[in-house]
């Protein structure tokens, strides 16, 4: 193989574990919902970007709809939960999140969403990332077995159980 050419294969992002790669948006996540600082505006705007994008990969995966036309995974596909995880989105903040997403339009930069929407629904996954992960150990669908045998699990599940208080402390209330 030519050596300046990267197997995706490489990347734990890239994985064939499906239980790896739902850990791995969950950390991406959790990195990206820690308050920014930076004087960079194009870091900032680079960063703002990504948490969006992540917010609406998490907002698809802690859904109960399902397009019969995608294979993507959902929560309930991973546990066997009585309980709801999903996310509700307001239908302003999806179409904010989309159209803030995709190609320039002429809508991209005149709509808007209050912050505590944003915020809502960011706690929201936060709590329901937290819910999921604790529910692995006792929950799993059994077609994911042999999938959470890897070795690299645990330690992802520590490390997003570990972002998760600190995403919290930052995040939480201010003065108190």
């Amino acid at each position: 193989m030519d050596q300046s050419t990267e197997k995706l294969s490489n990347f734990i992002e890239d994985t064939d574990n499906p239980i790896i790669q739902v850990l791995q948006e969950f950390l991406s996540f959790l990195y990206l919902v820690k308050p920014i600082y930076s004087n960079d505006r194009t870091l900032h705007n680079i960063l703002l970007q990504a948490r969006k994008l992540h917010m609406r990969v998490l907002l698809d995966f802690f859904s109960n709809k399902r397009n019969p036309r995608y294979d993507d995974y959902r929560y309930n596909d991973f546990i066997t939960a009585a309980e709801d995880l999903s996310v509700f989105c307001p239908n302003n903040l999806w179409e904010f999140i989309n159209k803030s997403l995709m190609h320039p339009s002429d809508k991209r930069g005149k709509l808007s969403v209050p912050t505590c929407d944003l915020e809502n629904v960011k706690n929201s996954l936060v709590e329901s990332i937290e819910r999921f992960v604790k529910a692995l150990d006792s929950k799993l669908n059994s077609e994911f077995a042999e999938f959470y045998k890897d070795d690299r699990i645990k330690v992802m599940k520590n490390k997003i159980l570990s972002d998760i208080c600190v995403v919290k402390f930052l995040n939480g209330p201010k003065g108190k």
